[in-house]
């Protein structure tokens, strides 16, 4: 983020996403959110991520991690996401 950035897309496909999530990370349970700022689609994960997406159902983080959601699961790095 930059202090001149402009607004995001504010995509619906994007919102539909917003919620809180939890998986298991070597049996540790791990929550996280996605979230809406300034029009762009954030991720809870290793501190507030911007999230873009690359064609409709296919995401990536600002680091360059993947992330979809199929049948209900979110899957984000190699990890598998439920709605909590």
């Amino acid at each position: 983020d930059t202090p001149n950035e402009k607004t995001g897309s504010k995509k619906v496909s994007c919102r539909a996403l917003t919620g809180k999530y939890k998986g298991y990370h070597n049996k540790w349970e791990e929550v996280i959110y996605l979230f809406m700022k300034n029009g762009s689609l954030y991720c809870s994960a290793c501190g507030p991520t911007k999230i873009h997406q690359y064609i409709p159902g296919h995401y990536f983080t600002a680091d360059g991690e993947p992330m979809l959601k199929r049948n209900g699961i979110l899957y984000l790095r190699n990890r598998a996401y439920y709605t909590y």
